[in-house]
C-alpha cells in the first residue's frame, strides 16, 4: 500500500510519522522533567516544614531542660543550707514544677538526707529520700499532689545515670507505670550540687501525647490528611 503511494504523499506520510514520533517523544520527556521538579519541589517543601516541627519540638526541649537546670540549681543551694528541711524543698519543686507547661511529673532523690527529710514516709530502703509529685489538673494552678515511690519508678527514672556519670541526662521515652496508668514519656535529670559534692538528683517527667498534640495541630498542615509524627 505504502509502495503505491506518490513520493509527495510517502514524504508527507514519513514526516508526519517522524513528527508523531518526535512529539511523543518530548510529551514524555517533558512529563518526566515536570515529574522530577514537582518531586523535588515537594520533597524541599517536605524538608522545610520538617525542619519548622522539628525546632518547635527542640524549643519545647530547651525549656524543658532549662527549668530543670534551674531547679537543680534552687533545690541545690536550699540544701546547703543548715536550715534546709522537706517542706522547703518540696515546696521549691512544687513551685517551678507547676510552673512548666509540659512536665507532669517531677522527682527528688537525696543520698544522705538529713534527720527532717528522714522523719518522714519517704524514705527509701536505702535511707535515700524520695519522692514524686504529679499535676493533677494541668489546667490549674497548684494541682501538685506529692507521692511515694516504687523500686520500679527509681529504676525506671535517669536517677542512676546521673549518679554515675554527675552530669545532666535525657532519658530515653519509653512507657511508664506511674500509679497505674500508662504513660509513655521522656525524663529530664540534673545533679543535685553542694560544694561540689553529688548530693542528690531533681528530675521532670514529660508526657510526649501533649508534644504530639500539639504538632498535630491543623495550622501546621501543609497537605489535606497529612500527618506528623515523634
Amino acid at each position: 500500500m505504502f509502495s503505491n503511494l506518490k513520493v509527495g504523499a510517502k514524504i508527507s506520510l514519513i514526516v508526519g510519522a517522524v513528527v508523531f514520533v518526535g512529539l511523543t517523544a518530548l510529551t514524555i520527556l517533558i512529563g518526566n522533567n515536570a515529574s522530577k521538579v514537582i518531586k523535588h519541589e515537594s520533597d524541599i517543601t517536605l524538608t522545610q516544614a520538617s525542619h519548622r516541627y522539628a525546632e518547635h519540638v527542640l524549643t519545647i526541649f530547651r525549656e524543658m531542660d532549662s527549668l530543670t537546670k534551674s531547679t537543680a540549681n534552687i533545690i541545690g543551694l536550699d540544701l546547703g543550707s543548715r536550715h534546709a528541711n522537706m517542706q522547703d524543698t518540696i515546696d521549691d519543686l512544687s513551685t517551678s514544677f507547676d510552673s512548666s507547661d509540659y512536665a507532669e511529673y517531677a522527682y527528688i532523690y537525696l543520698l544522705d538526707p538529713n534527720d527532717s527529710f528522714k522523719n518522714s514516709d519517704y524514705i527509701t530502703k536505702d535511707n535515700h529520700f524520695a519522692l514524686f509529685l504529679a499535676d493533677t489538673n494541668r489546667n490549674l494552678k497548684n494541682g501538685i499532689e506529692v507521692y511515694k515511690t516504687t523500686e520500679a519508678f527509681l529504676a525506671d527514672t535517669s536517677i542512676k545515670d546521673v549518679i554515675t556519670t554527675k552530669k545532666p541526662v535525657i532519658g530515653e521515652p519509653k512507657h511508664y507505670n506511674i500509679n497505674g496508668n500508662d504513660v509513655f514519656a521522656t525524663d529530664i535529670a540534673y545533679p543535685l550540687i553542694n560544694n561540689g559534692k553529688l548530693i542528690g538528683v531533681v528530675g521532670y517527667m514529660y508526657n510526649l501525647k501533649y508534644m504530639t498534640t500539639y504538632l498535630d495541630n491543623k495550622e501546621f498542615s501543609l497537605f489535606e490528611g497529612d500527618v506528623r509524627y515523634i
